[in-house]
């Protein structure tokens, strides 16, 4: 039952990259994209940083506009969503971990990919557009997430993913991101 309501979290996460985040044209916003103004992040996640492209939003290369999410040490499980703005649109990268969550997880390399449901999931959202009318949506091709200990009571998390094709855009081709945040333990 835990995994089947983990399968269904990551599938409505999925949908709510759809439906539920609004973005803007960074030109036409002075650059912050709405719902991700840089404000308070979620407690705990710190430092947050968002650099590359996903899929046709190109040039992240700054701190993130925030880094939110959760630790459920009850249940194993964790996520968070690091957001920023690109040259010509935003997005986030969403990271799920499954069966562990970031405060306890062993320090170390861990890989997820389209392929195959394992512990950890990657996926990348951005839109753009004087309408919004550039939108990609869709789980990382590839993606390794690497939990370094910066002290005992600190951890460096980085996301780098490779975002191929998807369904709701025109993209073709396949980019990269990384995403990085601080947890404190």
């Amino acid at each position: 039952m835990k995994k089947l309501l983990l399968v269904t979290s990551a599938a409505l996460a999925l949908t709510a990259c759809v439906e539920e985040r609004l973005y803007i044209d960074p030109a036409a916003g002075g650059g912050t994209p709405i719902g991700f103004e840089k404000g308070p992040d979620t407690d705990g996640f710190s430092r947050g940083s968002l650099r590359g492209d996903i899929g046709p939003i190109v040039g992240f290369n700054d701190n993130a506009a925030s880094v939110q999410g959760y630790v459920d040490e009850g249940y194993g499980s964790s996520s968070v969503t690091v957001t920023g703005v690109g040259q010509n649109g935003s997005g986030f990268v969403i990271l799920d971990f499954y069966s562990m969550d970031l405060k306890t997880a062993p320090a170390g390399t861990y890989r997820a990919n389209s392929v195959e449901m394992g512990d950890v999931g990657v996926i990348g959202c951005s839109d753009g557009g004087a309408n919004g009318d550039i939108h990609y949506d869709g789980p990382a091709e590839d993606a390794e997430v690497t939990i370094t200990d910066i002290s005992p009571s600190e951890r460096e998390v980085t996301v780098v993913a490779s975002h191929p094709e998807d369904s709701f855009s025109d993209f073709q081709g396949v980019t990269e991101s990384t995403a990085s945040f601080r947890i404190t333990r």
